[in-house]
């Protein structure tokens, strides 16, 4: 069975876990426009850390898909 890659890439959306990190992760500037558009505000992403997990004593944790920090 013969796969067709392009077609399956076309179908893709940012929802789609592997190709939102992918893109993020290898492009701050789009990283920045899409979280402008989300947030409604102005603000310059510095650097992107995807999928960054985050852990506590008790055992609990989460995996932020974008960890985006204000500017003090």
């Amino acid at each position: 069975m013969k796969i067709d890659y392009f077609t399956a890439v076309q179908k893709l959306t940012l929802l789609d876990d592997v190709f939102m990190t992918t893109v993020f992760e290898n492009d701050t500037e789009l990283t920045e426009f899409v979280l402008k558009i989300i947030l409604g505000r102005e603000f310059r992403v510095k650097s992107v850390r995807v999928q960054d997990p985050i852990t506590n004593l008790k055992g609990r944790s989460v995996r932020l898909d974008i960890f985006l920090r204000r500017p003090r």
